[in-house]
């Protein structure tokens, strides 16, 4: 039996710190082993006193000790590889935005029992020990109950040798006291729950919404999501304000909880804080002048009630946004029509929104056998303010029967991905017969003409 064959016959637990060490050092001894005799091999080899092919043999056991030193190795320093969270700190950036910042540490180490030093004395590895404590692509995200909740959703650090730290920095999307940190590097995965700290500067209060931008039609009312949160030893209470907006944007405060209006908050002595809802009502189409698509920016104060004095404030965005809208007008709503004629309806659209709107095209609804044909069959394109003269022409169906029917009639198009309709307007048509007029003109002569004849037959018969 070779003495590797030897070797590898011992058996041992991968799971255990003491038989790793005793598996490296194993592996020292057995590479040591065949090095020497690859050596001895070599010089044999010069004096032609062994063959090529034993050479072979005794240089592929030596390469196959060599692998297997490198994985004990590796096997030893698995557990090395160690990434600490030095502080996790949560404050409030100069815009309101929550900003989580992560300090990691790489407290990586060899165990003092190893002695790597004296058994890898004389050995050339293509394994640095100091590059086994470097730890490269190390991956970081933040969660909660396994859901990330911060942006960016990951951030990659190259490398950190031992000792070296680093600082990431993420927007945090929902507020939380403790986070999960969520830590891939050297194969495994770790999952740290950390307790945020307070960062200073705040004033004592954190303020945050949801969204922080938005757009809104004009005549609509545009909702803020407020978040309040004090620190300790913060005021018991505080007035909100908002400034720049312009004059014709009216801003009111709900509690999300009560559903009151407020213009001041009180923090409970048991909670720390509070859900407000900020509603700007935007004014009318006449109202707006220049303001459609132009960035309103604007920030709501949160003041100390006893001395004006600033606690803290968060800043915000407004885009007023045309709003698409078309009308369907006509003079007449009732008509008469024959079977042997058709009609035709005028109509006007106009674009009576602060936008222009495109692809505007018909939805009529007639009778089952009647044709409707609207002229023009769309329109590109309406400007604010714009006409559009249109009609439709109506024919009934040859058998339909005398009376009244009904045509409904609207005209729609998309803007921004919703649907902009007119309502829907009913056109009422009575269907008469073909020269209805002259036909009854024509009965009443005959059933006149009858009676005439039977008075002058009625008379002769009396003469006689």
């Amino acid at each position: 039996m070779s003495t590797h064959a030897a070797y590898s016959q011992i058996i041992y637990n991968p799971n255990d710190e003491r038989f790793r060490q005793l598996a490296f050092e194993k592996a020292v001894w057995t590479f040591k082993d065949f090095r020497q005799q690859y050596e001895r091999d070599i010089r044999l080899r010069e004096q032609n006193l062994i063959s090529t092919e034993k050479l072979f043999s005794t240089e592929r056991q030596y390469r196959i000790a060599e692998i297997e030193l490198e994985q004990a190795l590796l096997a030893l320093t698995q557990e090395t590889p160690y990434l600490a969270v030095e502080r996790a700190i949560l404050r409030q950036d100069t815009q309101g935005r929550a900003i989580i910042e992560i300090e990691l540490r790489n407290l990586s180490q060899m165990p003092p029992s190893t002695n790597l030093d004296s058994l890898m004395g004389d050995i050339d590895s293509r394994l640095s020990l100091d590059d086994l404590l470097i730890l490269r692509n190390v991956f970081v995200s933040l969660k909660e109950d396994n859901t990330i909740i911060a942006l960016p959703y990951v951030r990659r650090i190259d490398s950190l040798v031992p000792g070296e730290s680093t600082v990431l920095t993420y927007q945090l999307l929902k507020d939380i006291d403790r986070v999960e940190v969520n830590i891939q590097y050297s194969g495994k995965v770790e999952t740290k729950q950390i307790q945020l700290q307070r960062g200073t500067g705040t004033s004592g209060l954190r303020m945050s919404a949801i969204p922080m931008a938005q757009e809104s039609e004009y005549g609509s009312i545009a909702a803020y999501d407020i978040h309040l949160d004090r620190g300790e030893g913060f005021m018991p209470s505080i007035e909100l304000k908002v400034e720049g907006l312009p004059g014709l944007f009216l801003a009111s405060f709900t509690d999300v909880s009560s559903g009151a209006r407020v213009t001041k908050v009180a923090f409970p002595p048991a909670s720390t804080t509070q859900e407000l809802r900020l509603e700007v009502q935007l004014p009318s189409r006449m109202q707006m002048g220049g303001l459609i698509d132009s960035t309103l920016r604007f920030v709501v104060q949160a003041l100390s009630p006893t001395d004006g004095r600033l606690a803290g404030e968060i800043k915000l965005e407004l885009v007023p946004v045309g709003r698409g809208e078309i009308t369907l007008k006509a003079r007449n709503w009732r008509f008469s029509l024959h079977r042997s004629e058709s009609i035709v309806l005028p109509l006007e659209i106009a674009n009576i929104g602060s936008v222009s709107v495109r692809d505007i095209r018909w939805e009529i609804n007639p009778p089952a056998g009647w044709k409707a044909d609207p002229q023009p069959q769309s329109i590109a394109v309406l400007e604010p303010g714009e006409t559009e003269n249109a009609q439709i022409i109506i024919q009934a169906a040859n058998d339909e029967i005398y009376g009244e029917y009904e045509i409904d009639v609207r005209v729609f198009c998309i803007h921004n991905g919703s649907r902009i309709e007119t309502d829907l307007k009913t056109f009422r048509v009575e269907l008469n017969a073909a020269g209805g007029v002259t036909n009854i003109v024509l009965l009443v002569s005959l059933i006149g003409g009858l009676i005439a004849a039977v008075v002058w037959l009625a008379k002769r018969l009396g003469k006689r």
